[in-house]
């Protein structure tokens, strides 16, 4: 199986540069982590169906497995508590 590639949305970017400078190497090296082995993370549910979520500590990385052209999609990362609302509510919002 060959490795996938990682694309960052522009709204991952943002929140990666503002993490706490203990958190972001943690973060960083949990998504190379994925082009190896995409299925790391658990599959979402729901308003979420096809996305997945990789445990970094306290915090999700949300990504989207793309098979055919071997990419994986960084959507979001953040903390536990609301990081499936502040997803919902992105999906939401880009769907308008």
């Amino acid at each position: 199986m060959s490795a996938f590639k990682i694309e960052y949305t522009g709204v991952v970017k943002k929140i990666i540069l503002h993490l706490t400078p203990s958190l972001k190497p943690l973060i960083k090296s949990a998504i190379e982590l994925l082009p190896t082995n995409p299925y790391l993370g658990k599959p979402l549910q729901n308003e979420l169906f096809g996305l997945m979520s990789y445990r970094v500590k306290r915090f999700r990385v949300v990504y989207r497995i793309m098979e055919k052209t071997k990419k994986i999609q960084i959507i979001y990362v953040g903390h536990r508590k609301d990081v499936y609302l502040l997803m919902k509510e992105l999906l939401e919002k880009t769907t308008q």
